[in-house]
């Protein structure tokens, strides 16, 4: 009688969108983490850790560069309370986990059968293997910012009708968690969402109440006013702090071309920013000593060049970025969505389908122009919001046991065809020894009184949850050719060391043997 007591009542928790939300998350989190090593491949990541567990031996600071100085200071909070944890890392998770079980929350809500539950772990498991193997703050900002907006969507259709003051609270704290991560991904996502949102109530023909509208009005704003105003305390920061103005001047270009990359080399690209190709390579991978700021300075007219929207750049654009998709994982991803739509019981999906291969075409063309279309962030905070879309137009999904056994067989080949192509990809093994002890006694078993060293590569080759060693770079003669630690004073060690210049012997960490080409002043 017990046993079965016990059953009704998991069988009742179960029914309920949330509780089984938690559950298909929780199996999604599981399986990314048996797939795959947990690491970071962005050298803004590393960078921001790096300030956080003191690595120069300096001092630790909130003041991480390219998420807001507020968000530094509680992270850094957070490492002086618990030593041994990496906080930064522990944040992402935790952010993510919140965000993908609020989206599986409204999903689930509006879909009760097995292939709905198949639909959201998919969805969950492409999202988790990336925001949780290859963590990274844009993600992070990305997924809390199209969950916020997906709740408001719930709300104008009609699927919050009780306590909807907690889904406001939940909006207005996601979108301001977001932009003070990443404001540029809070536009990216955000916009493109925002977008098929409208394209959705467009297509639907779908009536919105006046009052809810007028609801939706205030978490936006007030986590719009208060993203302004932190924005603005974080700038004011670093302008008065000494030493430290030069980060508000340069930090957009430089995140733009770590975490965006730069159009190929062209020779009239070179001509303009007078750069041979060598050097504009050097300058894109960030491995540079600079002087003066100069290499900052070329950082920001690249930005500035781009692609002109010209005819020859939009025949580029459709002879490279459509055929370059085949490699992204995403894009599997989201395809398998769309085809479950199949069991969905709305009309007008091929509408919606059309519409949503052309915002996301124009989102790319977009990148295309400011920066690339090369990196696994785009592909993400582009192909994100597609996701969103397919959740938004699946309603009582079902299926027969028979549809459902296809589904099931044409998803498990499609899942071998997928890893045979890009298993290779997946990095399994990261280190987990002592970072410092590590280095140490690589240094120690050089020749040369000075090491180069490319500090990121170096780091990200270490496990996502391993964190950094206070005092790791002091006292171990680096010279560090990622240009971007010459932004923050706290580097100058490392970056520009006393008693070192380019004419000196060297020899290097992990750089190879050709590794003399980094050692250019620009």
């Amino acid at each position: 009688m017990k046993k079965e007591l016990i059953i009704n009542k998991a069988k009742q928790l179960y029914s309920k969108p949330q509780a089984r939300s938690l559950l298909l998350n929780v199996l999604a989190l599981v399986v990314v983490l048996l797939i795959g090593a947990p690491h970071y491949e962005y050298d803004m990541d590393v960078m921001m850790q790096a300030q956080l567990f003191n690595i120069s031996g300096a001092w630790s600071t909130g003041m991480i560069v390219f998420s807001n100085i507020y968000v530094g200071r509680f992270l850094k909070l957070l490492c002086e309370f618990m030593t041994g944890v990496n906080w930064y890392t522990v944040f992402q998770y935790v952010l993510t986990f919140m965000a993908l079980w609020k989206i599986g929350q409204l999903f689930l809500k509006r879909n009760f059968s097995r292939i709905a539950n198949l639909t959201f772990l998919i969805f969950a498991l492409f999202i988790g293997y990336e925001c949780y193997i290859c963590p990274s703050y844009m993600k992070t900002a990305a997924i809390l910012s199209v969950s916020a907006l997906y709740v408001c969507w719930g709300i104008l259709v009609g699927e919050f009708t009780q306590k909807r003051w907690l889904q406001h609270f939940y909006i207005g704290v996601a979108l301001l968690l977001a932009g003070l991560i990443s404001w540029k991904a809070l536009l990216l996502s955000g916009s493109l969402t925002i977008v098929y949102i409208i394209l959705y109530m467009l297509v639907r023909k779908v009536k919105i109440d006046k009052e809810l509208g007028k609801e939706l009005w205030m978490p936006f704003v007030s986590a719009l006013v208060l993203l302004v105003i932190l924005q603005a305390l974080d700038y004011r920061e670093y302008q008065k702090t000494d030493d430290w103005a030069q980060v508000n001047q340069y930090r957009s270009a430089v995140e733009q071309v770590g975490m965006f990359r730069a159009p190929t080399y062209r020779a009239d690209l070179g001509e303009k920013l007078e750069l041979q190709e060598y050097q504009y390579n050097i300058l894109v991978d960030g491995h540079y000593i600079t002087s003066e700021w100069s290499a900052f300075e070329k950082l920001e007219e690249l930005t500035q060049a781009g692609h002109d929207l010209s005819g020859k750049n939009i025949l580029r654009f459709m002879r490279t970025v459509p055929v370059s998709l085949i490699q992204v994982s995403m894009f599997y991803g989201m395809f398998v969505l769309w085809l479950l739509l199949f069991f969905s019981h709305m009309d007008r999906e091929k509408v919606m389908l059309a519409a949503t291969v052309i915002v996301t075409g124009l989102g790319y063309l977009i990148m295309f122009i400011l920066a690339s279309c090369s990196t696994s962030m785009v592909h993400f905070l582009i192909l994100l919001p597609v996701g969103i879309c397919a959740l938004m137009n699946g309603n009582d999904m079902q299926a027969t046991k028979e549809e459902r056994r296809s589904a099931l067989i044409y998803l498990v080949l499609g899942t071998i065809v997928l890893y045979q192509g890009m298993g290779s990809s997946i990095i399994t093994v990261t280190n987990k020894e002592n970072i410092n002890e590590d280095l140490t006694r690589t240094v120690e078993g050089l020749g040369q009184p000075w090491h180069a060293v490319c500090l990121n590569e170096y780091l990200k080759s270490y496990s996502a949850f391993c964190r950094y060693d206070e005092g790791l770079i002091a006292d171990k003669n680096l010279v560090v050719i990622d240009g971007a630690y010459t932004l923050i004073p706290l580097y100058n060690i490392c970056t520009c060391p006393a008693g070192w210049n380019v004419d000196q012997p060297i020899d290097n960490v992990n750089i190879g043997d050709d590794f003399m080409i980094w050692m250019h002043v620009m």
